[in-house]
């Protein structure tokens, strides 16, 4: 961010002006940490925050926010947390409306089978190293009373992963039983 509106620097605090801006070609800007891109006509796209970004442990970077946003498109998905930092592959935490489904589907099994296809074509869209490889079936929605969620719904992650640290791991674990996920690695 630079122009006339911005602020320049920190008044007397030279460490936290290092942090905040950075100069390019011989411009100051503030680092607001969003993402985004400049087209042909000089219009900007926003396209996320840096902190919704992920690296696999490939180096891949990943924007989470776009992928769960793709996941909650699903009608009968509710929340989604996607897991993935310096990981060999994406999982998904995902809740799901149980009012919209517990006519339609009378056993977990189903509800899971659903899931898996719907994933997988979701899937087909995304670059691979993006794909999501493994789900998990929450048996709760996520919670402002667990610290899960903030008062305006967005996602504490570092809470949700240590509040479902077992259900993680076992997805990350080969032929784990333990785990009510479904297998999405391209195995047709």
């Amino acid at each position: 961010c630079s122009g006339p509106s911005v602020f320049d620097s920190y008044y007397q605090n030279e460490e936290a002006n290092q942090k905040a801006f950075v100069v390019k070609a011989g411009k100051k800007w503030f680092k607001t940490g969003d993402l985004g891109s400049i087209d042909k006509d000089g219009f900007l796209t926003i396209a996320g925050r840096k902190k919704d970004l992920i690296v696999s442990s490939y180096g891949k970077k990943i924007q989470i926010n776009k992928l769960e946003t793709l996941l909650e498109s699903i009608p009968y998905v509710n929340q989604t947390v996607l897991i993935g930092e310096n990981r060999k592959f994406i999982t998904a935490l995902i809740s799901i409306d149980q009012a919209s489904v517990t006519e339609l589907y009378d056993s977990q099994a189903k509800l899971e089978g659903l899931l898996y296809e719907d994933i997988k074509k979701l899937n087909q869209s995304l670059a691979r190293y993006e794909q999501i490889k493994k789900f998990t079936l929450l048996e709760r929605d996520l919670s402002i009373a667990k610290d899960e969620v903030t008062a305006t719904l967005k996602l504490k992650r570092r809470v949700i992963e240590k509040n479902f640290a077992k259900e993680i791991e076992a997805m990350y674990q080969e032929g784990s039983e333990e785990s009510k996920n479904k297998e999405l690695l391209n195995n047709d």
